[in-house]
């Protein structure tokens, strides 16, 4: 990477950095501090670029990290990366706001040598963490229907794919072989004084400003001129931006219960 001292100031500067596709910090080793930083990873963690260039790495990290203190770390790491080698490992920022960010952190020695400067390229981990608490929840739904017969449903709203097990065809009663789209029939078959409210509460947590990962609603159905009583609950899976891109569900019908 070509760093260049600008002038008498020596801080230090790359037009590749501001342009790179990663969020991309520099430290300076012996001033302690940040001397560069792109506007990806000021965002990432919600400083202006002024605010990033009077701290340190210390400064944006928890305390501890996997049990040890974070300052142990941080000088090992860097130590190994200003003998030549490139260390990556898993790392955890801190945003303005004071929420821990998971990331993969990777370090490397950048020019001019007399410096003891590193690079690191901070790789924002929280859609696998959002994988790996999805695939958790996958398996207590898993576990909640051999328990009491739930249906089970799984939705991907960027593409409007959806997938329903064989109890939500029985429960919603569409032949698995139909070729009818599942949530036209779905619509299809809520009671008429249902209807509206389901849609404007599936609109409400599907919003990108709301933070709930759960949700759960109660619904008539009409099949054959029978009222039936559908309980519903489910996990969403939302991205960077809010926007729910998975939905896990299950029904249950609870007819009986009412």
């Amino acid at each position: 990477m070509d760093i260049q001292r600008k002038d008498a100031g020596e801080t230090y500067h790359t037009p590749l950095i501001q342009q790179a596709n990663d969020p991309i910090i520099v430290f300076d080793m012996e001033a302690v501090k940040f001397v560069e930083v792109n506007e990806k990873a000021a965002t990432l963690l919600g400083y202006s670029k002024e605010e990033f260039l009077s701290m340190s790495p210390i400064s944006i990290s928890p305390v501890n990290v996997r049990g040890e203190h974070v300052q142990e770390q941080i000088i090992r790491f860097s130590q190994r990366a200003l003998e030549g080698e490139n260390p990556t490992f898993d790392w955890v920022h801190l945003h303005k706001s004071g929420k821990e960010i998971p990331i993969e952190l990777r370090l490397i020695r950048v020019p001019p040598y007399d410096k003891k400067l590193i690079r690191g390229t901070l790789i924002d981990k929280r859609d696998q963490a959002a994988d790996i608490s999805l695939r958790a929840n996958e398996e207590k739904f898993k576990l909640a229907m051999e328990a009491t017969q739930l249906g089970c449903y799984e939705w991907f709203p960027f593409s409007q794919k959806i997938d329903w097990d064989a109890r939500m065809h029985e429960i919603f009663g569409l032949d698995p072989s139909s070729t009818i789209e599942r949530n036209a029939h779905f619509f299809k078959v809520i009671h008429p004084e249902d209807r509206s409210g389901v849609a404007q509460r599936m609109e409400s947590m599907m919003d990108a400003q709301e933070k709930n990962s759960y949700f759960r609603d109660q619904y008539r159905i009409l099949l054959d001129g029978e009222i039936r009583h559908i309980s519903t609950r489910g996990y969403l899976a939302r991205n960077d931006q809010g926007m729910v891109y998975r939905v896990i569900g299950t029904c249950r019908d609870i007819t009986e219960q009412t």
